[in-house]
């Protein structure tokens, strides 16, 4: 298998626009560890942060057409980690709202509402 290694972000961009797998896949072995290492520095569960940067590789194999810069990528990348972190600060509170069905006759079931 050939490698992309030696092409410049702007080859890559291009060539993973065309839906090329090869820059794809250089792309993720360039910048994953990266986007790994940033998102280690905000959430302290190592699987969450793999799951975080998967997401975003899938995201970017979509929607390879629109994207522009690797600028862009980061930008965006960044935004969802601060969005995991409040997320992830808003579900550790406690719920503000809690029903339990058991009370109304069904009982496999309780629901709460965070």
């Amino acid at each position: 298998m050939s490698s992309y290694k030696d092409h410049s972000d702007i080859e890559l961009i291009t060539l993973l626009q065309s839906g090329d797998p090869l820059a794809f896949e250089t792309i993720y072995r360039k910048y994953a560890g990266a986007l790994y290492t940033y998102a280690r520095r905000s959430i302290s569960i190592p699987e969450d942060c793999e799951e975080i940067v998967q997401d975003k590789f899938v995201l970017l194999w979509i929607r390879r057409q629109q994207l522009k810069s690797f600028q862009w990528l980061f930008n965006r990348y960044k935004f969802i980690v601060k969005g995991f972190c409040q997320c992830k600060e808003i579900l550790s509170k406690q719920p503000v709202f809690s029903v339990d069905i058991k009370r109304q006759g069904l009982n496999s079931l309780v629901v709460k509402f965070f």
